[in-house]
């Protein structure tokens, strides 16, 4: 398992199964909109979906030890906060 002192602040209490659940159901959701066309891919409310379902899935990945799975959702998260901050820096100037 991923050492405990990586990311202390984790509850490794909380429920790995319902945080991921809720995380992919967030990564879904946002996929579907798009595909509906309800949303575009540079929405701040596509690209916060993405964030916050990612952030859930990784901490549903740490808590089980699953690295592969927290290596993809944290370069996922990643890219979902630059796109983010870019759309919010380009509307700032």
């Amino acid at each position: 398992m991923f050492e405990s002192w990586l990311l202390p602040a984790i509850d490794r209490s909380m429920n790995p199964t319902l945080i991921g659940s809720i995380g992919v159901t967030i990564l879904l959701a946002a996929f579907a909109l798009n595909l509906l066309r309800v949303v575009s891919t540079n929405s701040p409310v596509y690209l916060v979906m993405n964030l916050a379902g990612s952030v859930l899935a990784g901490i549903s990945s740490y808590q089980i030890g699953f690295i592969p799975f927290v290596v993809l959702e944290c370069a996922w998260a990643l890219v979902a906060g630059i796109a983010l901050l870019r759309g919010f820096l380009a509307k700032a100037t």
